[in-house]
C-alpha cells in the first residue's frame, strides 16, 4: 500500500508546495494593491485640500467636516466642491440666525464653530440664558441679604450704644451731683 500510495503523496506534496507559493504571491499582489489604492487615496486627499483652499473658508478646518466617501474613486470632484458649498453655506446662515441673540452672539458662534450644530448650539443659548438668569437672580439675592445684614450690624451698634449709655448714666448722674456739691457746673451733654 505504500508502494501504491508513493506517486499519490508525492503529487500532494507538490500541489501543498504549489499551493503555498500561489499564496504567497497572492499576499504580494494583495500588499501592492493595498499601497497602491493608499496612494490614489492620498493622492485624491491633496487635491480635497487644495480644493478647500481655493474656497478661502477659514472658520474651521477641513478635518471638521471631512468625509471618508469623498476618497472613493467613484466619488467625483464635482460632487465633493458641491458638498463643500453647501456646508459653507449652511454655515453662513447658521451664523447669521445665531446673531439675532444678539447678548451672546459670540458664544454662541463660538460654540456653533465648535459642534457646527444649529439645533445644539440654539439649545446652548437657551441653557445660558436659564444660567444667567439663574445667576443675576442669586446676585440680587445676595445684594439683599448683604443689605440685610448691614441693617442688622448697625441696628446692633445702636442697641450697643444705649445699652453702654444706659450702663453709664449712673455714673454721669453721680458724676453731676459731685460737681454740684463742690459749686461746678454740670457738663452739658454732647
Amino acid at each position: 500500500i505504500k508502494e501504491l500510495m508513493k506517486p499519490y503523496n508525492d503529487f500532494e506534496e507538490r500541489c501543498k508546495a504549489l499551493e503555498k507559493k500561489v499564496d504567497t504571491a497572492s499576499g504580494y499582489l494583495d500588499e501592492i494593491a493595498k499601497a497602491k489604492e493608499q496612494e490614489e487615496k492620498d493622492n485624491k486627499r491633496k487635491t480635497i485640500e487644495l480644493l478647500w483652499a481655493t474656497k478661502n473658508f477659514d472658520l474651521f478646518p477641513l478635518d471638521k467636516i471631512f468625509n471618508p466617501k469623498w476618497l472613493n474613486k467613484t466619488f467625483k470632484e464635482s460632487d465633493i466642491i458641491a458638498e463643500m458649498d453647501a456646508v459653507i453655506a449652511k454655515t453662513y446662515k447658521d451664523l447669521k440666525t445665531i446673531e439675532g441673540f444678539s447678548d451672546i452672539a459670540d458664544v454662541l458662534k463660538a460654540h456653533y464653530l465648535i459642534c457646527l450644530d444649529i439645533g445644539d448650539t440654539l439649545d446652548y443659548g437657551e441653557e445660558l440664558k436659564k444660567q444667567n438668569e439663574i445667576a443675576q437672580k442669586e446676585k440680587a439675592e445676595r445684594a439683599e441679604r448683604e443689605h440685610e445684614e448691614k441693617i442688622r450690624q448697625q441696628k446692633l451698634e445702636t442697641y450697643a450704644e444705649e445699652e453702654e449709655k444706659e450702663q453709664n448714666a449712673p455714673i454721669a448722674d453721680l458724676a453731676t451731683l459731685a460737681l454740684a456739691q463742690n459749686g461746678h457746673e454740670a457738663p452739658k451733654e454732647i
